[in-house]
């Protein structure tokens, strides 16, 4: 059976620039996506599950407002069922129990590459059991 809305998208980075560029990327007919740049709205957003299928983020955004904001964030997340993608720099954040419904792409020059990969496969593609 094929889909026939769009899968709504929420993407957060602490740059805006990344943000953007994941928009442009993404959003086609297939993919329908909201951008924030705000942890709190971010957070919010997440308490309201079922208007999101993925959730992409940079976690600095919730733990500049503790790391318990953070996961419970992450805990939603796996209780809905929610996909994530964690996008931060190398070696930040890798304390946090990561599960098959969430991702970390480290940030770096082909990462809004790595990241758009990653979607198509977990939507369109139906390999989103694997890690990257």
């Amino acid at each position: 059976m094929v889909r026939q809305k769009p899968f709504h998208i929420l993407v957060a980075d602490m740059n805006h620039h990344v943000s953007a560029l994941l928009k442009r990327e993404l959003d086609d007919n297939r993919f329908s996506v909201t951008t924030l740049d705000n942890g709190i709205e971010l957070y919010h957003s997440m308490l309201k599950p079922d208007q999101y299928d993925m959730v992409i983020f940079d976690p600095q955004l919730l733990w500049l407002y503790g790391n318990n904001l953070l996961q419970t964030a992450l805990d939603i997340a796996l209780h809905e069922r929610i996909k994530v993608i964690l996008h931060t720099y190398e070696g930040q954040f890798t304390g946090l129990a990561i599960h098959t419904n969430i991702s970390r792409i480290v940030k770096s020059d082909s990462s809004i590459l790595a990241i758009k990969k990653r979607v198509y496969d977990i939507f369109l593609v139906g390999t989103g059991n694997q890690m990257l």
